[in-house]
């Protein structure tokens, strides 16, 4: 049925198909999904519905058939997510919903997505997160958020989510991170903020982050560094912090004890604090622009670091 001019799905429309499996509607111009509307197609297990525009995904919209396994919601035009919007699709384990017009989830918006691992928001118009969006995604591994409109992040943003592995937040337009944000991230691993407008990160931002390995703050408007920001990263590898806007004075990169690999390209740094880095905390592999190199100043006790540099140059 794809290819058609249909505008509006019915429960009426499906009310004798109850043997349906597979349901192509693709290329349509479906504007409005009625509640319940594949109710009684039990075993209906495929539906795709890409290329049209149903702006408001209903409460309820899904619910009855529960053997549905994969949904494609790509290229619509979906502007609002109602409460219990996926309720019944629990066998579900991708969704994508990337390039639609979103502005808008309400709280709950995935309950019923219990098999959910890798959500898909990337390229809409989100301006605010909040963690009652994400209930029920227990098992969620992957969000991706970038190039959205979002602002700032809330405390307790994410809490719902304590089995996520990655979070994608590149090129939004964050200003605030709050210190609480990532409260329940225990398990994340790879965190990107990458291309946003932070200028400021207050001490112990990411504390709860005891597993991340990754940390990309690059492209953004960071200024000052403050002592014990990155407290508790003691499995981080890797942090990107190159192309802030301006001069970073920083006491606060010491205490990582794994971090292997650590890129200030693009900056314009000129000194170090005493508190920068001790000797054994000292990544393997510093990237940075070697402009800044020669205007280095640094306290008496970090001889041993401008050396080190002009060496590696």
């Amino acid at each position: 049925m794809q290819l058609n001019e249909i505008h509006e799905l019915k429960a009426v429309m499906f009310e004798n198909l109850t043997a349906l499996t597979y349901l192509d509607m693709a290329a349509n111009e479906i504007t409005t999904i009625e509640p319940k509307v594949f109710a009684h197609s039990t075993k209906l297990e495929f539906i795709d519905l890409r290329f049209n525009s149903i702006s408001i995904i209903q409460s309820n919209t899904f619910f009855g058939p529960s053997s549905v396994n994969f949904m494609d919601l790509m290229y619509g035009a979906t502007q609002v997510i109602q409460t219990d919007g996926f309720l019944g699709l629990d066998l579900i384990t991708y969704q994508h919903l990337g390039e639609q017009q979103l502005t808008q989830l309400d709280p709950g918006a995935f309950n019923g997505l219990s098999s959910l691992k890798t959500l898909s928001m990337h390229w809409n118009f989100l301006t605010k997160l909040s963690g009652d969006m994400f209930t029920g995604l227990d098992i969620l591994t992957s969000l991706t958020l970038y190039q959205n409109k979002i602002s700032s992040l809330e405390p307790n943003t994410f809490l719902p989510l304590n089995s996520l592995l990655t979070l994608d937040l590149w090129y939004n337009e964050i200003q605030e991170v709050s210190p609480f944000a990532f409260e329940g991230l225990t398990s994340l691993v790879n965190l990107t903020l990458h291309g946003n407008q932070i200028t400021n990160l207050e001490p112990g931002t990411f504390h709860s982050l005891i597993s991340l390995k990754t940390l990309t703050l690059g492209g953004n408007n960071i200024k000052t560094i403050e002592a014990r920001t990155f407290f508790n990263l003691d499995s981080l590898l890797y942090l990107n912090l190159e192309t802030s806007q301006e001069t970073i004075e920083t006491s606060g990169l010491s205490g990582m004890s794994s971090l292997r690999y650590l890129d200030m390209n693009g900056n314009h740094l000129t000194g170090f604090r005493p508190t920068f880095f001790e000797p054994s905390d000292f990544p393997d592999k510093l990237s940075l622009d070697a402009r800044s190199v020669d205007r280095f100043t640094c306290e008496p006790c970090l001889c041993w670091l401008t050396n080190k540099l002009l060496l590696e140059r």
